[in-house]
């Protein structure tokens, strides 16, 4: 699968610690290996976007939405209070898809 990081998702990774950055790359990898999308779709306003579970002890979500083949990966962060979500909600705006 064809996978487009935004600067967005290439800024928050820059910002973890070397051990969880090589975690979340190996689930881009996996991402881009795989035939079908991985994650669970959200629900609600951001149904079209997928959240995928990784990081240190599944604490981390890797927020993607699939536009025409292609998985745009929006932004990486903690599921914690769900800012990661509304954060994604946000750079799709911007974004305009």
């Amino acid at each position: 699968m064809k996978i487009e990081p935004t600067e967005f998702f290439i800024e928050a990774v820059q910002k973890l610690d070397s051990s969880e950055r090589r975690v979340v790359l190996k689930s881009v990898r996996k991402l881009e290996l795989s035939i079908d999308w991985l994650g669970k779709r959200l629900h609600g306003a951001l149904h079209h976007l997928r959240s995928l579970r990784t990081g240190h002890n599944n604490r981390l979500r890797i927020v993607y939405v699939e536009n025409e083949g292609t998985g745009i990966l929006l932004i990486v962060g903690e599921r914690k209070d769900l800012r990661v979500y509304s954060r994604a909600a946000d750079i799709l705006r911007e974004l305009g898809l």
